[in-house]
């Protein structure tokens, strides 16, 4: 059989618990109290969540019909881009040629070998004018102009 605690002993455990009991009915009380905050803020955040979820339904509305849009932008552009991919493999065939680097030096020794050369000639066109007769020796020469032709400029390309 179990002892009989001493009556402080049981004064000192119901007081202990009693004081239990007020701490655990004001930690209730205090919780009822501030259920209702809580419901508030909660409420808040539900609405908050809501608000989002219809922006969020909104913006991915908007970014469907702008692929459809783009869709169907590229389906027009994609035929056109299509067809030129062969001509654009040949120009780029052309521009990788190693001849095409030695193109402004080329184009710049025609100016200046073969335009004097040219220039003498019109300069001998105009003697033939002026000897009677001369022309029809040597059969009817069309007659150079005068004026020098266009020349477009030299395109200096530095070797890459």
């Amino acid at each position: 059989m179990a002892p009989i605690p001493l009556p402080e002993r049981l004064v000192r455990t119901m007081f202990d618990q009693a004081g239990a009991g007020v701490r655990l009915a004001r930690e209730q009380a205090e919780a009822m109290a501030a259920l209702p905050g809580a419901l508030v803020s909660l409420t808040r955040a539900v609405g908050s969540l809501d608000a989002t979820i219809r922006d969020a339904r909104d913006t991915v509305a908007r970014l469907q019909r702008l692929g459809e849009r783009l869709e169907g932008m590229l389906d027009e552009v994609e035929q056109p881009v299509k067809d030129l991919a062969p001509g654009l493999r040949r120009a780029g065939k052309v521009l990788d040629d190693p001849a095409l680097d030695d193109l402004p030096d080329t184009v710049r020794r025609l100016r200046e070998d073969l335009l004097p050369l040219v220039a003498t000639l019109r300069g001998g066109a105009d003697v033939f004018d002026r000897v009677a007769g001369a022309r029809s020796l040597l059969g009817g020469l069309r007659r150079l102009p005068t004026e020098p032709p266009d020349i477009p400029p030299v395109i200096e390309v530095e070797p890459g």
